[in-house]
């Protein structure tokens, strides 16, 4: 089992009860926790703000170590020790 530490969620317009839900969170994790989601089929993308798209985040490997890199501007997140995965939801 694993855990994770949720560091923003995204809430519902108000309900009928006048509450609102969550709907959407952020979570921090490892590189090498996205790289295993990834061997298992899992993706991940990011925004480029020099480019204004969002781009597929791909797994990289520098210097020994498991990272992360958005191929499509070139660049590398190689000294990322945590990474923020955002759900499709935002």
């Amino acid at each position: 089992m694993s855990s994770y530490q949720i560091t923003r969620v995204r809430r519902s317009s108000l309900t009928a009860g006048d509450h609102q839900h969550v709907v959407g969170v952020e979570i921090v994790c490892t590189a090498e926790q996205v790289h295993a989601w990834m061997r298992g089929g899992d993706e991940f993308f990011t925004y480029s703000p020099s480019t204004g798209r969002w781009v597929i985040v791909e797994p990289w490997q520098c210097c020994g170590v498991n990272t992360l890199r958005s191929p499509a501007d070139a660049v590398f997140f190689a000294h990322w020790a945590w990474v923020t995965w955002i759900p499709a939801v935002w």
